[in-house]
């Protein structure tokens, strides 16, 4: 659990339940007391206020060289203040806590053995088939995460829609 305001700053909410999410490890000391920026809107996204994070908020974009892609977080379907949000929650906690080397990591395992990354059978090697998977991989994702923000999630999510990143896993094939 993570105090979404930090207790060393608002010690009245230390015990509120509201004031009490959830965070992987890494999240929770990647934000520490940092919960807002100099400019109204730019804060932490609380799940249980912030409607938008109940869809997806967050993709990845993976860019050429497809060997080593330079690998970026951005907003995806937000705008306004969500997206003044969003952009702070990356900047401060996601990566800070370190989602590029584990979606790097999840790149690598995919390219050194995409076939069984994949779980492809025999035939299905179309760009067309492989970018519906990897959709299909990002729902799975969310689904078992119950969140469209899981980092695998976003992964599979920013691989079927970065130009060009299927076609390179199924030139692997």
């Amino acid at each position: 659990m993570d105090h979404h305001l930090p207790k060393e700053v608002f010690p009245q909410f230390s015990l509120y339940s509201l004031n009490l999410v959830p965070a992987c490890h890494r999240c929770n000391h990647a934000k520490g007391e940092n919960y807002q920026g100099g400019v109204l809107g730019q804060r932490g996204v609380h799940p249980y206020f912030d409607d938008f994070v109940g869809g997806r908020a967050l993709t990845a974009r993976f860019e050429p060289p497809w060997n080593a892609p330079k690998v970026s977080i951005i907003p995806f379907n937000v705008t306004g203040d969500a997206l003044l949000a969003v952009q702070w929650q990356i900047e401060n906690v996601i990566l800070r806590a370190g989602i590029e080397n584990t979606l790097r990591g999840l790149w690598g395992q995919l390219v050194v053995n995409p076939r069984k990354s994949l779980r492809l059978k025999q035939g299905l090697t179309d760009v067309a088939t492989v970018q519906a998977l990897f959709i299909e991989l990002a729902g799975w994702a969310a689904h078992m995460q119950m969140s469209e923000n899981d980092w695998q999630a976003v992964f599979y999510h920013g691989v079927a829609n970065s130009p060009g990143a299927d076609a390179y896993v199924v030139s692997l094939l």
